[in-house]
């Protein structure tokens, strides 16, 4: 689970959403007792609750420690999942002019940044950076570090007031370590291939072969307003490219989830320096349906940094 650029940005949009995002399940267990004036129950069967009229049982049915057949009640399935937000962004008509412009924009952002050859080049990186992280009302203060290896390798460490958390992925599942505890994260493998798609690795590096649709209409984000495309294809959804007035790819927006659920996620890059024959933003910030969630500095890049063969591999595994 990852988000945006640059890179390290993407894992602490990740560090906030894991610590603060809601139990939908938990939610959904407390709505039904509230609505039917049930009592919880302890059962072994997910979370439940339960009167003489009715037991309500929410989880998933594969995680339950016995058929639910073998209660001996009639068992009615009921789905409450939350289906997909609506689409955030207006619908261009993918005309072969809008297609060409966003191709345009694109080839000339990837020109600005030192060109889609020397992107595609590098095969790793290594960044550093210092970020503020603001959530309900509270700020809090952190270090991270991360290396990754395209497209699918990667390990961070981020460093908090509270301690010390590592996040890593070796191409084939995820880890996460925090106080000492290691566990397996198996959404990890899934959110890097995310972050990849929307990197400007990809976007630069391989500008080509993004296909986008130009947008009638230019999106706003903090005040200021951008020239948009919206991408085709992929996983990651409404994936926007924001350009500036001199033509740089200045941010990108997409639909995500946030702490408070479906969301829409806005990073605007900044402070654009030379990495070796690139050039990489210094800056950026991070904003969720309209707020301002990460502001950060980076303070190191490497490209094609060494890397040890074992960097990725789960602790004591």
């Amino acid at each position: 689970m990852t988000v945006g650029q640059p890179d390290g940005l993407g894992q602490i949009v990740d560090l906030g959403r894991g610590v603060y995002q809601m139990n939908g399940t938990a939610e959904a267990a407390r709505e039904i007792a509230r609505m039917t004036s049930l009592h919880t129950d302890g059962a072994h069967l997910g979370a439940s609750v339960q009167s003489q009229q009715v037991i309500a049982i929410v989880g998933k049915e594969k995680d339950f420690d016995r058929p639910l057949d073998r209660m001996g009640l009639p068992v009615e399935r009921v789905d409450i999942a939350i289906p997909p937000p609506k689409s955030k962004v207006a619908a261009a008509p993918a005309t072969p002019e809008a297609k060409a412009k966003a191709k345009a924009w694109l080839a000339k952002a990837a020109e600005l940044a030192g060109g889609s050859a020397a992107w595609a080049a590098v095969k790793a990186v290594e960044v550093e950076q210092q970020s503020t992280l603001s959530m309900q009302g509270q700020q809090v203060e952190l270090k991270s570090r991360s290396t990754w290896v395209f497209p699918d390798r990667k390990v961070t460490t981020q460093t908090l007031p509270m301690g010390e958390i590592r996040q890593g992925v070796d191409g084939a599942a995820g880890w996460r370590s925090m106080m000492g505890q290691v566990q397996d994260d198996p959404k990890a493998l899934a959110g890097v291939r995310e972050e990849w798609e929307r990197s400007l690795w990809r976007l630069i590096g391989h500008a080509g072969e993004v296909e986008a649709v130009a947008l009638a209409e230019p999106v706003e984000v903090g005040g200021t307003k951008y020239a948009a495309a919206l991408v085709q294809g992929g996983v990651v959804r409404d994936l926007t490219l924001l350009f500036d007035g001199e033509g740089r790819l200045a941010g990108i927006g997409y639909q995500g989830e946030s702490q408070q659920g479906p969301a829409r996620f806005e990073l605007v890059y900044g402070d654009w320096q030379a990495a070796g024959p690139v050039q990489y933003p210094r800056s950026g910030t991070v904003r969720v349906d309209g707020e301002v969630f990460v502001q950060s500095k980076i303070t190191s890049v490497k490209l094609d940094p060494v890397v040890a063969p074992d960097a990725f591999k789960k602790p004591g595994s």
